[in-house]
């Protein structure tokens, strides 16, 4: 949602955020709740989509698995917003996945990342609709070449023959499918959520989706997390079901949202609205939902995650400051 119109799709998110927030209670931090540390993985939509794959090779260490929608290949953007627009999003067929593989494969040699034999334990979800015009749908079979490079082919599903437009699908929330437009989820008849945790989570979701507790969804202060230059909102949000908060070895799913998705320009639709919550309820899962800024002075208008550089250089790495941010998220929820 990068280059989309500002002003009309904060139109559009004023709409849906009229009543934010209004039953969310407030944490004066994230608990220690013994969540499982070899159980943990991580989504997001669009930019929250590349910063879930920057996160799977930067900290491949401790990441079980990713959900990639609507997403671009690790370190596209080169360091430069323009090769973001032009290669990554609007001609991704001209993408050489070996140079991005050899970019990942210098920055393990160096230490920056860690060995990238790691990821051959995760599995990894890929989703694209085919309508998508925000981010040419030629993006996701390079992200799938990339990834089985890495990865064994059974541990890769890849969903791309949706008719949808760039959003989050889910089976009854949001636009029409084939919109894309605030708060960017789509009605399109299919549980990305539940098909994504599913294939994620082999043999360990057991039981189908139930009704969220509305008062498990809490917003928690991000300033003890907040590196210099992540450029992290106030408040993060966090669905924690009943079953999670006094016993250990839950699940624990991270959840990024994507451009002009952050609760202050959609309110609660991310948080609430995808389907994960549902899910989580009923499989002792915890869903962490951090958030960003816009930032003009660096260029991020939009509430982008990183994945061009505004952050500083080493935004693909393990000192990268937003993927320190979401570590150190983690680190409290399973201690």
């Amino acid at each position: 949602m990068l280059f989309k119109t500002w002003f009309s799709s904060l139109a559009f998110a004023i709409i849906f955020s009229s009543s934010s927030f209004a039953s969310i209670r407030s944490l004066n931090d994230l608990p220690a709740l013994g969540l499982d540390p070899a159980s943990v993985t991580v989504s997001g939509l669009s930019a929250g989509a590349i910063m879930a794959l920057q996160i799977g090779v930067a900290a491949s260490d401790q990441i079980a698995g990713m959900g990639i929608l609507a997403g671009s290949i690790y370190g596209c953007a080169q360091g430069s917003v323009m090769t973001a627009r032009s290669l990554c999003m609007l001609s991704p067929e001209k993408i050489s996945v070996d140079q991005f593989l050899n970019l990942a494969a210098g920055y393990a040699s160096k230490g920056r990342v860690p060995p990238l034999a790691n990821m051959r334990q995760q599995r990894v979800y890929i989703y694209q609709g085919t309508q998508d015009g925000v981010i040419s749908p030629q993006s996701s079979p390079k992200i799938v070449d990339f990834v089985s490079k890495l990865i064994p082919r059974n541990q890769i599903m890849a969903e791309l023959n949706i008719k949808a437009g760039h959003g989050y699908p889910t089976t009854n929330f949001g636009n029409s499918c084939t919109a894309e437009m605030s708060p960017w989820i789509n009605r399109c008849s299919y549980d990305a959520a539940g098909t994504m945790l599913s294939f994620l989570y082999p043999g360990k979701i057991r039981t189908q989706r139930t009704r969220a507790v509305e008062s498990q969804l809490m917003e928690f202060s991000q300033a003890k997390y907040d590196f210099s230059k992540a450029n992290m909102a106030d408040v993060g949000h966090i669905y924690i079901p009943n079953s999670c908060e006094n016993t250990r070895g839950c699940k624990l799913h991270i959840a990024l949202h994507g451009c002009l998705q952050n609760p202050a320009t959609v309110g609660d639709a991310y948080v609430r609205h995808t389907g994960l919550n549902e899910w989580a309820e009923s499989n002792r899962m915890v869903i962490l939902y951090p958030a960003v800024n816009s930032n003009i002075l660096v260029g991020n208008p939009n509430n982008c995650w990183d994945w061009w550089g505004y952050s500083g250089g080493n935004y693909l790495t393990r000192t990268a400051p937003q993927i320190q941010s979401i570590l150190k998220m983690v680190k409290t929820l399973t201690r």
